[in-house]
């Protein structure tokens, strides 16, 4: 069996973020029909207790931990040198000669690098190698830039454009390059190289309703130490929830996901009818509860996969305009779009008064995601463009 080189910055098990599930789908494809090495970072001892798991995918597995101030130095030195803090956190000597060793004892048919940071470890060796850069990363700063205070807008600023030059750099070395939606594509204007939209997908027979009695609730999912996150949550139970309660007693806003941060923990003591959780096994009994997913984020990149779980879940979602344009063919009269906190205000309290209305919202989203969203189906689409491309 041929034999592919998988790298990524974060270990791809357990699938419980955004960029986790899409790398772990894709590494879980590709063991199907080869064999995999991978390479990959933990940001914490809790990702070795995976390694084992990953056994099922993977032949060798080489984890490099990766301490926070040790690659902020090692960034803050890269900006210095004129490149981005990116290049330079992900930068390790060892994982550089792990990889050479396996170069040298293995003829891979491609390598595959998921994420942009890892990239500079093969950027100019010679074999087909395919690039996901999943989210534009470079993007997701500049989006920063925009909402931080000085002097950070101004870091954020300057590491989206020396990202933006070193994602650039990379399509023009790659054989392919991938990324999530169409949007993200156009975003990233690539001047050389093929490019693919992979759409992301969700597990539709996990991600299915039971028939448990609901509450008067809201629910955002999400792990909750990420910038975007925090912020959609905050501003939402800060401006337009303490609203809602007033004009429906009783109602519940569940903030689900993991690391909590401080000011998403205050929340609960702002008003005791937002209930952060943190971590939790299972989101789906969650989801379950609740009536609604708010998703009120003002930093978004590439697909949402907690809308398409919700939507699987057979969850009415309320969600922005950007999100809207990033799903493909979706009927915009199955989702509610807000503009702004005014309109999500108004938006929420008819759906409460009005529930019946949107008694068959969740069933034609689920329809929806099963036949847009399904991993095998996306993957299997994939695998035939790169027999085309004749990279498979």
């Amino acid at each position: 069996m041929r034999k592919i080189l998988f790298l990524s910055h974060r270990i791809p098990l357990p699938p419980n973020k955004g960029d986790k599930i899409r790398s772990f789908h894709e590494l879980k494809f590709f063991s199907r029909f080869f064999k995999v090495d991978l390479v990959t970072f933990a940001e914490s001892d809790e990702d070795f207790k995976y390694k084992d798991a990953l056994r099922e995918y993977c032949q060798n597995i080489h984890i490099e931990p990766i301490h926070k101030m040790k690659g902020l130095l090692r960034g803050g030195i890269s900006v210095l040198a004129g490149k981005s803090i990116s290049e330079g956190y992900y930068r390790s000597n060892h994982v550089r000669e792990v990889i050479q060793k396996l170069t040298e004892k293995n003829s891979y048919h491609f390598i595959f690098c998921f994420s942009s940071q890892v990239a500079q470890y093969v950027i100019n060796r010679p074999e087909k190698k395919i690039m996901d850069f999943c989210d534009v990363d470079s993007d997701k700063w500049r989006q920063y830039s925009r909402k931080k205070r000085f002097p950070f807008n101004l870091l954020y600023k300057l590491e989206s454009s020396r990202l933006s030059k070193y994602e650039h750099e990379i399509a023009t070395h790659f054989s392919l390059n991938l990324f999530s939606t169409p949007q993200e594509l156009e975003v990233f204007q690539p001047q050389n190289g093929i490019n693919y939209v992979l759409s992301n997908g969700v597990d539709t027979e996990y991600f299915s309703p039971n028939s448990r009695s609901k509450e008067t609730a809201i629910i955002f999912v999400g792990a909750m130490d990420y910038f975007a996150n925090i912020d959609a949550v905050v501003w939402f139970g800060r401006k337009v929830f303490p609203k809602l309660l007033e004009k429906i007693p009783g109602l519940k806003f569940y903030i689900i996901g993991s690391s909590p941060s401080k000011a998403v923990q205050k929340l609960s003591s702002f008003l005791p009818n937002i209930i952060v959780t943190g971590f939790v096994r299972d989101v789906r009994i969650y989801m379950d509860k609740a009536k609604i997913a708010v998703i009120p984020l003002h930093i978004a990149r590439g697909i949402q996969n907690k809308v398409l779980e919700a939507m699987s879940m057979e969850l009415p979602v309320s969600i922005p305009e950007n999100i809207l344009r990033s799903l493909k063919e979706c009927d915009r009269q199955n989702v509610l779009v807000f503009k702004d906190g005014e309109d999500l205000f108004n938006i929420l309290s008819h759906f409460f008064s009005n529930e019946q209305k949107y008694r068959d919202m969740g069933k034609q989203l689920r329809k929806y995601v099963r036949q847009n969203y399904d991993w095998d189906s996306n993957l299997d689409e994939f695998r035939k463009h790169l027999v085309q491309e004749g990279i498979w």
